[in-house]
């Protein structure tokens, strides 16, 4: 497979299917008709959103994208976690890029094949451009996606069933501890 670069995409979003505690995430990005799907991890979709905070923190301006980084802080940020289409991922991402182009004026978020070392294959690429307006929207959107997981324990930061969880940070021995 080769490299992908799209140039002022239409959408991307995070999503996801399944129940909390075994759900699937996606980043997808639509542009036209065609929508991409590839499948991330969670922790990947976390730290893209984090990661798109602080580059639009560093990249500042006075549009858009200052009002939806406010309504983020403030808890708030678009309703729309669905899957755009419920469609095969094209790959699996392994490493995870978030720039900014100066020159272009838009942020790039570029995700790398996964492939595993005993394997020779070089590993596809999909890079998409995008507004600052759009990537403050997609982190606001990606946090909001993250959150509608399990409960996080307040006790080992660990996710918690539905019937709790044996806490390590209580080494166990507390029972009825559900949150």
């Amino acid at each position: 497979m080769s490299d992908m670069e799209f140039d002022s995409i239409d959408q991307i979003i995070a999503a996801t299917i399944g129940e909390p505690g075994s759900r699937t995430f996606f980043v997808q990005a639509k542009k036209g008709e065609w929508v991409i799907t590839l499948q991330v991890e969670k922790d990947q979709v976390a730290a893209l959103a984090r990661a798109a905070h602080q580059l639009l923190t560093q990249v500042g301006g006075r549009d858009e994208a200052t009002e939806i980084i406010k309504s983020l802080e403030r808890g708030a940020g678009p309703d729309d976690t669905t899957p755009m289409q419920d469609d095969d991922p094209l790959w699996v991402a392994g490493s995870i890029e978030i720039g900014f182009d100066p020159n272009k004026d838009m942020a790039f978020i570029s995700l790398d094949e996964y492939v595993a070392e005993e394997i020779d294959h070089i590993p596809a690429r999909a890079r998409f451009w995008l507004s600052r307006a759009q990537l403050a929207t997609f982190a606001a959107n990606a946090l909001k996606v993250v959150a509608q997981g399990r409960p996080i324990c307040p006790l080992c930061g660990l996710p918690m069933d539905p019937e709790g969880h044996i806490c390590p940070a209580s080494n166990g021995h507390q029972p009825g501890l559900s949150i």
